[in-house]
């Protein structure tokens, strides 16, 4: 089945950890996750309206970063108070995470219990699922249902969801797949200014284009012949962030995935006229989506 070479993952992880010692900090995440000490440099220009950052250079440019200020006294401070920017500011980006996990077993678990240790907030988590199977439903879902986002008046299209049609809340384009020779959708929705974002795009592509060079070797890597994409879902607001934080402490990458979408597509009224559900054909795709979802082990519901 189109499920079966699901693959899921993080692929972002911003948390501000209220650690007053650098080296501290980095002696505990050098320790846990098999980190060379020695090759973590200090970049010409602070990151995220910090004054100094740490980046752990075999991992990639900026891959993995301590952002922070330094009192006269050597300290960061972490009076929330007094400072805006207080504490660490953590970023692993989506290289970061697969650096982690591929350099150690269970690396970016790790590196986040190691930040739990302190006070810390997450402000953006991203998860996400790999399909490699051509001939799955969830592509074609959303598509449609960016369409119905452009296309409010199509009544054959209609979802019966209190959602928000404005035109910039959705995002739908195409772009050029030379393996099928045709245009394939990219889809987006949700703003930086959400609670989350969703994005559904052609990750196959994105690679070819963003990475020529090693192109083959990434796709070879996750076993992509002709299709992939990935469906990702974004946490802006403190408090999704904060629990699918976590929920990456504790659980596996799906169930983070899981968690998030439950959250993410709450405006998906199922709960009301279900007598109904196939007067529409996005309704009927994506009450199977959740059906799904919901008979996955470990898959938590709110």
């Amino acid at each position: 089945m189109w499920y079966d070479s699901l693959r899921f993952g993080i692929d972002w992880l911003n948390v501000t950890v209220d650690c007053s010692s650098v080296s501290e900090f980095i002696e505990k995440v050098s320790s846990a996750c098999d980190l060379d000490l020695e090759s973590w440099v200090m970049l010409d220009g602070g990151l995220r309206f910090y004054p100094n950052t740490l980046s752990y250079s075999l991992a990639g440019y900026a891959a993995i970063t301590v952002s922070f200020h330094l009192l006269e006294d050597g300290t960061v401070p972490i009076d929330t108070s007094v400072v805006n920017n207080h504490g660490l500011s953590v970023s692993i980006s989506g290289d970061g995470c697969r650096y982690l996990d591929t350099h150690c077993e269970g690396g970016l678990r790790k590196f986040a219990l190691i930040c739990r240790e302190y006070p810390h907030n997450a402000t953006r988590v991203d998860t996400c699922m790999d399909i490699l199977d051509k001939d799955n439903p969830i592509v074609p879902l959303f598509c449609e249902f960016a369409l119905v986002g452009h296309n409010p008046q199509k009544g054959d299209l209609a979802i019966k969801a209190n959602i928000n049609r404005t035109h910039d809340y959705f995002k739908w384009y195409p772009v050029w797949d030379s393996d099928f020779q045709c245009d394939t959708n990219n889809v987006y929705i949700g703003k930086r200014t959400s609670i989350a974002q969703c994005n559904v795009y052609n990750k196959k592509v994105e690679v070819r284009t963003r990475t020529p060079q090693i192109a083959d070797a990434i796709l070879e890597s996750v076993g992509c012949t002709d299709y992939w994409y990935r469906v990702e879902y974004r946490a802006y607001s403190r408090k999704l962030a904060n629990a699918c934080f976590e929920s990456i402490c504790d659980n596996s990458a799906m169930e983070t995935f899981f968690y998030m979408a439950d959250n993410f597509f709450t405006f998906v009224d199922l709960a009301t006229d279900l007598q109904h559900i196939y007067d529409s054909k996005v309704n009927v795709v994506w009450f199977d989506f959740v059906e799904w979802l919901r008979s996955q082990q470990n898959a938590h519901f709110v």
